[in-house]
């Protein structure tokens, strides 16, 4: 609806209104009626103003047609009553002769109708403006739904930047533009794949038929692609993209669309399988029966960068066939180039039609270049004021020289009608003169390259261009091996000229480059093809404008370097908190603080130099004391901070990676040595520079082997330094990476492909690398239990849903799933010849051809669940079951060959040995060998382990055996036939792998380790890091990385060849409590053996130990004075001891059940102590107990909680939870008990959520307030007048103390203020310190300080670290105690408000 009706109804209403105040003075016997009138009136008049609005603010624009019916109407009644409402003329003069003219209008039934009708109206109106109100807040939902989607710009064939590029003229290309909307009309088959050559127009003819689809309303999206052009050059927001303009396009699929970024907000973030099924299929398949038939258009898909993605967007063109509801068709173009041509060559030729444009018969393109001349022409000569320009034979002549390349005749045009003192005329005789000197098709290109010569000598001759061409090779020589298209600004900045020398440089090649007029644009080729002439030496022969590729790549590298090392600095984006994200920064933000220029440099410096030849890269600076050397020591982690502000630090590992291959000739030792460590710095720290930059200066220094070159450069210069004692490792060890995610099994594919399989039900795929996932295979519904890859690459998964399902690994396309199977799937394997078995809970094997997905046998005959398959080099099949029997089986009749019984328990793990034999472990603590042929069992090794123990076995591809078991590790040599033992080490073991070429082997144990054992030496070392057990390990095929998944929920990748440091704290490897005391000068811990020990946290050295306890320790507190401390054990005694000579000074027997917790009195004249039957309260001198109060009422059971001693009066506060036997239910209690009286009060916390919680109680300094907390809430109590005075919705609390005022309660979340304070008084002096530890975080008050490192995490993080003020310290699970010393300016940061009440009305 016109807007201007609407302001028309609101004018008329309000003349109503004007009217009936009139009547209201002059009327004295309608008065209630009039006022009532006057009410509807005005309620009527402010819904039309709102309805205004709503259409001023584009949210309906196009109104309901009831919403339209309802204002036509109101608008008929109101004018109607306006009308009535009118004064006669002659009442009006009657009026101004000053007598009263004015009589209501209306009788009652009248007035009641009219008021009737206006009613009617406002409810009308009222409806339509919620209704559209509604939909103007789903449009605004969906808008920003839409903007979650990343684009790529320019993409679409009608962007800003593409409206000058040309579409086919009318009477060209006419059969295949028909042909091509036909088929988009018509075609059963999905794709249409129009290849050609480089210049045969395929871009134009796509833009054409995009703009024809766009026209009719049939193209559902389109992205042109191109090299080098930012996102245009990648697959990276090809799907995104694609679906943005799809929910733009049709209105009909936008809610779909925004529903599955609703689902799954990360799924930008997702593999392309992923986001092309959830954002472009699943709404396809959700609005099949509305939809109309829909054409994509996908322009130079051979200009991806990334041959493995053109190939999974082919796929994904290919399946989208199967789903018969969706009409959507595919024009595909490109190069014939190898990966796109093999991709349609193995599509089955029903679903895609070809059509080769450089086969197309000559007369036909010779017909269409002619006409495209034609025209252009005539447009030059209307412009120049030429007539009869030019003659039939010259254009006829430009025809036959362009050989059927339609960018040879654009290219002319281009260039005779750019703007120049030269004429046209002369412009076109010198190329006329040109080709005739060379006559014509010399070769396959020639003409065309004679043309670029013809061109650029003519346009910088009358440009006086320096007669060597170096500003030309360096500016454009620049621009044709650029990365990514860069403006003329950025380009300057880059190579270090000045805006006016670059411009002069480019712009006499209006007809080759496509120059914007705003600097800020980015300088593109309007024709890969003359990139390719002029880096071609046989092409170009003019010298002046033949660019070397080494040479243009090497002064960019140089360029890049020179712009970093000037401009990088540390906290370049300002971030300041040490915590900080890049998700913190906007866009904007990082674009001022890191121009285009810089980011350039950062991310592509390395490409540059490694595309320049050896002798170019020293010229760079490639050699140790040269640029590069320097700039790793003064600009490497502003430049890896750079890479992760601009989400680049996996490319960051590539980079390094080359750099390092570029220095294998061992020339530069130092340089080798520097960027290996700076190599493994960022792989060790790529978790985390993912998202926080700056803990490049903390966390990643800090947890560094103390050696490292890059710690050692950088260390002692970073700002206040966290310091830790002792010191870290000091090389690096064996562990590359810690990939943080869920695994319990994982496989390398010959390739080098890592795959993992979760308790989620997916797998991962990994680039092991660089440790980035690279995509998620989702299929599974339940525990993913065994991966194989067979010998072609593909991935077989089993899993606890009774499937096993096949996988394409390089495009994550599910092949197919194999059912059959009535319960879960333990084992898979591949046969050498690719066969695929499966063994299942339901005891059988099975066996299928993947080829055809087929089910080839059913090997029935085991008693039990089968774990482990293996097969032999010959193609026997071995399964081992739960039956304690190993069976062999014949593949080609499914007949059971032989049954080898000798276990007496489980069989864990089967492998076949090189010679045919077969090697079997169990939870016998066996390993057995075998004759298969003979049935015979040859040899049996007892293992040390105890019953109960998986094993898994590996060889070499030698003879070298390695077998692991759950308390042991036997390392065997095969010599002359007989395997010796090499070792046998009583360790819990769970998971074994060898290295491919017999020199190592390797196991995983549930001492949280991998051992590694070396044949020649007769010798295990320890990969170290994992703190937990070790569910599954596979060597990469080239032995050089080793893969490890953990229940501490990492993957980790080692160099199996690499020695760790064998210097280790010595701590017991039973450590599991830790306690700082309150001045923070000693550390306490207990130890396996029972002892406590006092440990100095600055040096690491032990000062004494605490003997006496006969079972281990199970807490530990020292006194507010630091002289004494008591400990409590499982020997169910408390002990205190003097802290200074070490001696005991009494032992607390507490009625012989283990104490809970033990707590000193603020005054350090008591101990209170806490266990499911009594609260005891002791005194510290005489060590006897002073009072006691028996807790048993009607609880069953007690769990572990917190308490608290009053600093004020004799009050303990304890919170803990019960298990109530009465109703079978868990409840919250709360004690205060007044041991000086006696006195206990009894109340239930209702606000807290009982069960296995852990719980956290403390008073403030006087005594008047008590805080307590769990997991879900936290409360706030007056102990004194037992009143609860505010709960909090604070979750996860963990940590609570009061400021010394009593106004302020710190929390490991963050500050509650009290009262009306609404800042932090930063002048107290007494802030509290509160540590906590989340998700591998450290935080102080409730913000992120320090990342720490998984190799340093405690294994629990409730009781594995302690702090005290301006120390922590963690224990690892190797028993190993780290403590971190932070400096003033950490200390310094201010606590979060994340709560604030009124005391007073509390």
């Amino acid at each position: 609806m016109d807007p201007g009706t609407i302001v028309a109804v609101i004018q008329v209403a309000s003349k109503v209104l004007s009217l009936i105040s009139k009547y209201y003075l002059d009327v004295k016997d309608a008065k209630a009626d009039i006022e009532h009138l006057i009410n509807q009136i005005t309620v009527y008049r402010k819904i039309l103003q709102n309805v205004e609005r709503l259409v001023e603010r584009g949210g309906s624009k196009r109104l309901p047609a009831a919403s339209v019916m309802a204002i036509k109407e109101s608008h008929d009644d109101i004018k109607s009553l306006e009308e009535r409402l009118t004064p006669s003329k002659r009442k009006k003069a009657m009026s101004r002769l000053g007598r009263t003219a004015l009589t209501w209008p209306f009788s009652k039934d009248k007035f009641r109708e009219c008021v009737t009708k206006i009613e009617k109206h406002i409810a009308s109106l009222n409806l339509a403006l919620n209704c559209d109100q509604t939909s103007l807040v789903l449009k605004i939902d969906e808008s920003q739904e839409l903007s979650q989607l990343s684009v790529a710009e320019g993409a679409a064939f009608d962007s800003f930047h593409r409206q000058n590029e040309p579409r086919c003229i009318s009477d060209t290309r006419v059969d295949i533009l028909n042909r091509l909307y036909e088929w988009s009309q018509m075609d059963d088959r999905c794709i249409f794949w129009l290849n050609g050559m480089a210049g045969t127009g395929k871009s134009t003819i796509a833009r054409t038929i995009a703009a024809n689809l766009d026209n009719t309303g049939s193209l559902g999206a389109n992205f042109f692609f191109s090299r080098g052009v930012g996102d245009l050059g990648h697959a990276g927001r090809f799907v995104t993209t694609l679906a943005h303009q799809l929910a733009n396009t049709i209105p009909l699929l936008k809610p779909y669309i925004c529903k599955a970024i609703t689902n799954n907000p990360r799924i930008c973030y997702q593999d392309l399988r992923k986001q092309w099924k959830e954002l472009i299929i699943q709404p396809l398949l959700d609005s099949a029966s509305q939809c109309p038939p829909l054409t994509f258009v996908i322009d130079a898909l051979d200009e991806c960068d990334d041959e493995a993605n053109m190939k999974l967007i082919l796929q994904l063109f290919v399946e989208s066939d199967k789903f018969s509801s969706i009409r959507l068709g595919m024009i595909v173009t490109s190069r014939p180039e190898t990966p796109i041509r093999l991709g349609f060559k193995n599509m089955p030729e029903i679903i895609h039609e070809d059509l080769i444009l450089h086969n197309v018969p000559r007369n036909i393109v010779e017909h269409d270049i002619f006409v495209f001349l034609d025209f252009e022409f005539a447009k030059i000569g209307r412009d120049h004021s030429l007539e009869n320009w030019p003659d039939k034979k010259e254009i006829d002549h430009v025809v036959r020289a362009s050989d059927c390349l339609f960018i040879y005749a654009a290219t002319v045009c281009r260039f005779i009608k750019e703007s120049s003192l030269l004429p046209p005329e002369e412009r076109l005789e010198a190329i006329l003169q040109n080709s005739d000197a060379r006559g014509y098709s010399a070769g396959a290109t020639a003409n065309l390259d004679e043309m670029y010569v013809q061109i650029l000598q003519c346009s910088f001759k009358q440009e006086g261009i320096v007669q060597d061409g170096q500003r030309f090779r360096y500016v454009v020589g620049s621009i044709v091996v650029l990365s990514d298209i860069l403006s003329v600004s950025t380009l300057s900045n880059l190579l270090g000229l000045s805006r006016r020398q670059v411009e002069a440089a480019i712009s006499p090649l209006h007809s080759l480059l496509n120059v914007p007029n705003d600097p800020h644009s980015p300088v593109r080729l309007l024709h890969p093809s003359f990139r390719d002439f002029l880096l071609d030496k046989d092409r170009c022969k003019d010298d002046r404008f033949l660019v070397d590729r080494g040479d243009a790549n090497k002064s960019l590298a140089s360029a890049c370097l020179q712009l970093l090392v000037k401009t990088l600095k540390e906290d370049i984006c300002d971030l300041k908190a040490p915590g900080a994200t890049v998700s913190d920064l906007q866009p904007h933000v990082i674009d001022s603080h890191l121009p285009k220029d810089i980011q350039y440099a950062c991310q592509y410096w390395v490409d540059h130099l490694e595309q320049a030849t050896p002798e170019q890269r020293i010229e760079v600076g490639l050699c140790d004391n040269g640029q590069i050397d320097k700039f790793f020591h003064v600009q490497l982690l502003h430049w890896l901070e750079a890479l992760s502000i601009v989400r680049k630090v996996s490319e960051g590992v590539k980079m390094l990676v080359k750099l390092e291959l570029m220095l294998q000739n061992g020339e530069n030792p130092y340089l080798l040595a520097t960027v290996y460590d700076a190599k493994r710095f960022l792989l060790s720290n790529r978790a985390v520079l993912e998202d926080a930059p700056l803990q490049l200066y903390t966390s990643a220094l800090l947890f560094s082997p103390e050696k490292s070159l890059t710690r050692v450069r950088y260390y002692d210069e970073s700002s206040d330094p966290i310091r830790m004692y002792p010191h870290s490792e000091a090389t690096w060890g064996p562990c590359l990476q810690a990939l943080e995610v869920h695994a319990n099994t994982v496989a390398f594919s010959r390739d080098g492909l890592l795959a993992s399989g979760s308790p989620d039900s997916s797998i991962r795929l990994w680039d092991p690398a660089t440790g980035s996932l690279l995509c998620t295979l989702e299929g599974h519904s339940e525990l993913v239990n065994a991966l194989a890859f067979s010998p072609n690459g593909n991935l077989a998964s089993g899993s606890g849903d009774e499937t096993v399902r096949l996988w394409d690994p390089s495009t994550g396309a599910l092949l197919s799933t194999l059912r059959g199977h009535s319960s879960s799937v333990n084992a898979v394997a591949f046969s050498p010849d690719g066969k695929l078995a499966s063994g299942s809970a339901d005891k059988t094997v099975r066996l299928w051809d993947p080829t055809t997905r087929s089910l080839q046998s059913v090997f029935d005959g085991h008693s039990g669940s089968v774990y482990c398959l293996a097969f032999s080099l010959d193609g026997k099949l071995a399964s081992g079951s739960d039956d304690t029997t190993i069976r062999l089986w014949d593949l080609a009749t499914g007949s059971l060959l032989r049954t080898l019984e000798g276990h007496s328990n489980y069989v864990s793990s089967i492998e076949f040995m090189p010679n045919g034999k077969l090697v079997s472990a169990g939870w016998d603590n066996t390993v057995q060998f075998w004759d298969i042929a003979k049935g015979a069992l040859i040899n049996v090794f007892e293992t040390k382990s105890g019953i109960g123990a998986w094993s898994h076995l590996a060889f070499s591809l030698g003879s070298t055996l390695a077998i692991a078991e759950r308390n042991m590790i036997q390392l065997y040599s095969q010599a002359n036939g007989v395997f010796e033992a090499l070792g046998n080490f009583s360790r819990k073991t769970s998971t074994l792998e060898s290295l491919p070429d017999s020199e190592q082997v390797a196991r995983a144990s549930d001492e949280q380790l991998v051992r590694l054992y070396d044949q020649d030496q007769k010798a295990f070392r320890s990969l170290e890091g994992h703190s937990s057990h070790i569910w599954a390990i596979a060597f990469s095929s080239d032995g050089l990385q080793l893969a490890s998944a953990g229940n501490d929920g990492t993957i980790r990748l080692w160099d199996p060849h690499e020695r760790a440091d064998e210097s280790k704290s010595a701590v017991s490897d039973q450590v599991t409590v830790v306690a700082f005391s309150p001045n923070g000068k000693q550390l306490a811990s207990n130890s396996k053996d029972s002892v406590v020990q006092l440990w100095d946290p600055v040096t690491g050295s032990l000062l004494r130990s605490l003997k006496g306890h006969s079972e281990p320790v199970k807490d530990i507190v020292f006194s507010a004075s630091c002289q004494q401390l008591a400990s409590a054990s499982w020997d169910r005694t408390v002990r205190l001891w003097n802290v200074a000579n070490g001696e005991a000074q009494a032992v607390l027997k507490v009625n012989n059940v283990i104490a809970y917790k033990i707590l000193f009195s603020p005054d350090c004249a008591q101990l209170a102590t806490y266990n499911t039957e009594y609260l005891q309260l002791w005194d510290i001198a005489t060590g006897q107990q002073r009072n006691k109060h028996m807790y048993q009422l009607n609880k069953l059971l007690v769990m572990p909680g917190d308490m608290a001693l009053s600093p004020k009066d004799s009050q303990l506060a304890l919170i803990s939870s019960s298990f109530v036997q009465d109703n079978s239910q868990w409840e919250i209690i709360l004690l205060l008990w007044d041991y000086a009286s006696g006195t206990l009060v009894e109340a239930s916390e209702d606000e807290l959520q009982a069960g296995f919680e852990n719980f956290v109680i403390t008073y403030s300094l006087d005594g008047k307030l008590l805080a307590l907390a769990s997991f879900f809430k936290t409360i706030l109590w007056d102990p004194i007048r037992l009143q609860k005075l505010h709960v909090f919705n604070i979750e996860c609390v963990k940590e609570l103390s009061f400021s010394n005022d009593g106004s302020r309660l710190y929390t490991d979340r963050g500050l509650i203020q009290f009262s009306s304070a609404s800042t932090c008084d930063a002048s107290e002096q007494s802030i509290p310190r509160i540590w906590s530890l989340e998700r591998g975080w450290l935080l102080l008050n409730g913000k992120k300080v320090l990342w720490i490192h998984p190799n340093y995490r405690p294994k629990d993080r409730e009781i594995g670290y302690a702090r005290s003020g301006d120390r922590v310290a963690f224990i690892h699970s190797s028993g190993r105690i780290f403590y971190l010393h932070f400096s003033s300016s950490i200390l310094a940061i201010q606590p979060r408000v994340i709560a604030t009440i009124d005391m007073k009305s509390s």
